[in-house]
């Protein structure tokens, strides 16, 4: 009896655990399950898979977008960097001097040059002559073309013995051979008005000799082509001479702005040689060597000082052309004859 009474005890706890077996069995699967939620598995089993861990990447990405500029920021940040600061060789003029002037780097731009003018381009070979005596390469040894009264209305005369044709090698020429036979690439012409300008009828000397100039400028590139002209602006008078009925600073300034604007049309460097030398209306004494209203004083040659800061300013030139920053004036300074 007893035996039957645990044989039916120990059926029971078999067909009770076999019940707990069956009800645990698909709790345990169901991690298998097909129909389990795609959110569960892609949450947090996923991570370290290589897909997951290129969209964590993406996540960074876009989240480091965030510090990038807008489209407006951008341009500017573009426009800024594209900027080139060039540094010139002489900021401010204030400061150079004659004694103080010493070797550049930048004279060896001007090998293969020509100046040419008048006896304000004499004074300029003079002090060009005493510096380079000093300084090795001074200018680059560039190559003079001018004599006193010259001018570009003489030039197109014919040469002769009593004309005031400038000499090259010795020999009487015009300037566009003297530009041939040195075989010099740049031709730094000086505008001229001081001995031409009050030539020429009152009412037209300003453009007679604008026209004269052109004509000259022709010149020299018809025998020359491959040579560059570049032209320089005409100096001014003192206040002792600044009354004359043609040449006067009224006349010269607008010479000045007239060749100006030719040159803008026409693809030519303009050098301003004058602003930086003047007092008010007038060329500053301290920088005329004939202001005093004397003798056969003109009041209008330079010193050696004015010639200091051409030379800077020449060399500031030098330094845009060869980084091709240069840029004429957009004008001239407009000046009076006395009143």
């Amino acid at each position: 009896m007893k035996i039957k009474v645990f044989a039916i005890i120990l059926s029971i706890i078999v067909i009770v655990l076999a019940i707990v077996s069956c009800i645990k069995l698909p709790m345990e699967n169901t991690s298998e399950d097909p129909l389990s939620k795609p959110d569960d598995t892609s949450t947090s089993d996923n991570l370290s898979e290589p897909d997951t861990v290129s969209d964590t990447s993406a996540e960074d990405s876009s989240t480091a977008d965030t510090s990038i500029p807008d489209e407006s920021s951008e341009e500017t940040v573009s426009e800024e960097s594209s900027q080139v600061v060039i540094e010139l060789p002489y900021p401010v003029l204030d400061g150079v001097t004659y004694a103080n002037l010493a070797a550049s780097e930048y004279d060896k731009f001007f090998e293969n040059s020509m100046f040419v003018g008048n006896s304000v381009m004499v004074h300029f070979y003079n002090f060009y002559s005493s510096k380079k005596s000093k300084i090795s390469g001074f200018l680059g040894g560039s190559k003079f073309f001018a004599v006193g009264n010259y001018s570009a209305l003489e030039d197109a005369k014919p040469v002769s013995e009593n004309s005031w044709h400038p000499k090259y090698q010795n020999e009487k020429m015009k300037c566009a051979d003297a530009v041939s036979q040195s075989g010099v690439k740049r031709v730094f012409l000086s505008l001229m008005a001081l001995n031409e300008i009050a030539i020429h009828d009152q009412e037209t000397c300003v453009d007679d000799n604008l026209q004269t100039t052109i004509n000259l400028i022709n010149s020299i590139k018809q025998k020359n082509p491959d040579a560059e002209v570049v032209i320089l602006s005409n100096t001014y008078m003192v206040y002792n001479f600044n009354s004359y009925p043609k040449l006067n600073n009224g006349n010269i300034s607008a010479l000045n702005n007239k060749m100006l604007e030719y040159c803008n049309q026409n693809g030519i460097d303009f050098i301003d040689l004058s602003t930086f030398l003047m007092d008010g209306n007038v060329l500053a004494d301290k920088y005329c060597k004939d202001a005093a209203r004397e003798g056969d004083n003109k009041g209008c040659h330079l010193t050696n000082e004015a010639y200091a800061l051409w030379t800077a300013t020449l060399r500031n030139y030098a330094c845009l052309k060869i980084n091709n920053a240069w840029t004429n004036p957009a004008s001239m300074p407009t000046y009076t004859k006395n009143p």
